[in-house]
């Protein structure tokens, strides 16, 4: 049975879906990881920083939540009833918002990717320093 548009455009759907849960798991550990910066360190202006990192995750979370709100919203159109549309009926609507969405979703996990990145140079680095 050959692969339908609403097929693929649902199995991308659920895939970005399943990621940005695993990314929300990671920014929470990141989280953690930078509370415990701030409880254990007594470097002055050591919280000012830690902020920074700390804001940033929360920014990401707060648009891959906006994000997921779009994905489920799209999973609906294409899934009526537990019935995935007939490729006739994707019309250039379904279609131009699932491009949205992949190209939302590509710039996030970049950003979140850079964001993951920066944060844990900054914990290595607090780390380095207390040794």
């Amino acid at each position: 049975m050959p692969t339908t548009i609403a097929q693929r455009y649902f199995e991308e759907l659920e895939n970005w879906s399943e990621s940005i849960k695993f990314y929300s798991v990671e920014m929470n550990h990141l989280e953690s990881k930078l509370y415990e910066v701030i409880r254990r360190n007594s470097v002055v202006g050591i919280a000012d920083k830690v902020n920074t990192y700390q804001v940033s995750l929360n920014n990401l979370s707060e648009k891959f939540d906006s994000l997921l709100e779009y994905i489920d919203a799209q999973e609906t159109e294409i899934n009526i009833d537990g019935k995935l549309l007939d490729d006739l009926a994707i019309g250039f609507e379904v279609d131009k918002q699932q491009l949205e969405l992949r190209k939302k979703m590509k710039v996030l996990e970049k950003k979140y990717i850079d964001a993951k990145y920066a944060c844990n140079n900054f914990l290595m680095g607090s780390t380095k320093n207390k040794e």
